[in-house]
């Protein structure tokens, strides 16, 4: 048996393809829950890695993000612009008098964030 566990395992490791490809060769000869128990981990853990590794071979081991494709909340590029040119307008005024002024249905917070973020791009340029 493994003295730690997969998790720790993932985290430490340089090359996590190699390790899963490891598993997945383990657990084809032996059996999915022999190597559950040699790698500390679940049955269900397992049989993810040798479904990807089925339908991709050894690129399909790598990680897969969960950031997700689009956001329907996201704030559109004209309200944006928007924000960006009451905070030229109004510069010594924060962003809570900014709403209250021009009636700005965003939140303060949200304000706050484009602004940093457009500062940001602005000093990489």
């Amino acid at each position: 048996m493994c003295p730690i566990t997969y998790y720790q395992l993932m985290r430490i490791s340089k090359d996590k393809k190699q390790i899963r490809y490891q598993m997945v060769i383990y657990a084809k000869e032996h059996g999915i829950k022999p190597a559950a128990r040699l790698y500390a981990t679940g049955p269900k853990i397992v049989r993810k890695w040798i479904r990807r590794f089925n339908e991709g071979g050894y690129q399909a081991l790598e990680d897969v993000s969960c950031r997700p494709h689009h956001s329907p909340n996201k704030t559109s590029a004209d309200r944006i612009k928007r924000i960006v040119e009451l905070k030229a307008e109004y510069k010594r005024i924060g962003a809570e008098q900014i709403k209250i002024l021009e009636n700005v249905k965003e939140s303060a917070k949200t304000m706050r964030k484009i602004w940093r973020a457009r500062k940001q791009t602005l000093s990489i340029l």
